[in-house]
């Protein structure tokens, strides 16, 4: 995955835990981090998360992928299950490109 700081996006997101790709069954809360920014999917949630047949969609605003630092952006799931229980992701790297513009439009 690449990211351009300044951008918008809807990342398409697949949450493998031990071996399987999830599910919305069985799902209290997912916590998604992408280095500092956090966006949460639950009943109540606010951030735009959604479920798509077979992965979530994470939007990121351009003023969040102008906060982002480095070269690499580091990105994990974390998932709390109806039962309690709380199992992350494996964690993943974006390589994330500068842009010569630092406006929001």
């Amino acid at each position: 995955m690449a990211l351009k700081k300044g951008d918008t996006y809807n990342l398409p997101v697949t949450i493998t835990i031990s071996g399987s790709a999830l599910g919305i069954d069985g799902v209290d809360t997912i916590e998604f981090m992408f280095d500092t920014i956090r966006k949460v999917y639950s009943d109540s949630s606010l951030d735009g998360v959604t479920f798509d047949t077979d992965h979530f969609v994470v939007p990121l605003t351009q003023e969040e992928t102008f906060s982002l630092q480095g070269r690499i952006v580091n990105y994990q799931a974390r998932v709390k299950f109806d039962t309690g229980q709380v199992k992350g992701s494996a964690i993943k790297t974006a390589n994330l490109f500068d842009s010569l513009s630092k406006e929001v439009l």
